[in-house]
């Protein structure tokens, strides 16, 4: 019986291990490049899609000041502006036509989405967002700050890709954590069973 309890929990704790890190990845992660001399920036997006299940067709960026320049292809650039909670987002682009090879699938980027910018300084962070859709199937997150699962908006604030520092997310430290736990609950286990 004590052997049963034993190998739940070891199939439990391995469960565990195996889901964590996908629970706390960003839907969206979004970087730029900048080029330019002050008063004449200009920023490349690239937006990285981790919905699982979304192809990414509507997104924006805050450069107030900013001025769009260009899409990648059947992407027009939205001049309306769009908000989400408390920011404006001065520029952005949708997708012009049904979801193809053009859109974010899911696990993959797509870049070219320009801005030029005449502030003094470049900017070092800049909010964005992306919005998903999936042909009427939900996104199983509910990590999304607008819209509703059928048609998920995501924000996320971009970093300059050279300088971007990246940190290692929470699941990879709880990863490891709870990884240690496990290897050390085994090793006492294993020393204090009695022999049959």
């Amino acid at each position: 019986m004590k052997n049963l309890k034993t190998k739940q929990q070891h199939a439990f704790g391995l469960i565990l291990l195996i889901i964590t890190p996908t629970l706390f990845a960003s839907p969206i992660a979004t970087t730029y490049q900048t080029t330019g001399t002050s008063g004449d920036w200009t920023y490349d997006f690239t937006f990285t899609n981790n919905t699982g299940n979304q192809y990414l067709y509507f997104l924006g960026v805050d450069v107030q000041g900013g001025s769009i320049t260009k899409g990648p292809s059947l992407f027009f650039l939205d001049y309306n502006g769009w908000s989400i909670g408390s920011v404006s987002y001065n520029i952005d682009w949708l997708y012009q036509s049904d979801y193809n090879a053009q859109t974010i699938h899911p696990g993959t980027s797509l870049n070219g989405f320009t801005v030029h910018d005449t502030a003094v300084n470049a900017k070092t962070e800049i909010n964005a967002f992306a919005y998903g859709y999936n042909y009427g199937i939900p996104y199983t997150g509910t990590d999304f700050q607008s819209g509703n699962n059928i048609n998920p908006g995501f924000t996320t604030v971009a970093f300059e890709a050279t300088q971007a520092v990246v940190p290692l997310p929470p699941s990879i430290a709880l990863f490891a954590t709870g990884l240690f736990g496990f290897a050390t609950w085994v090793r006492l286990n294993k020393r204090h069973q009695s022999p049959i």
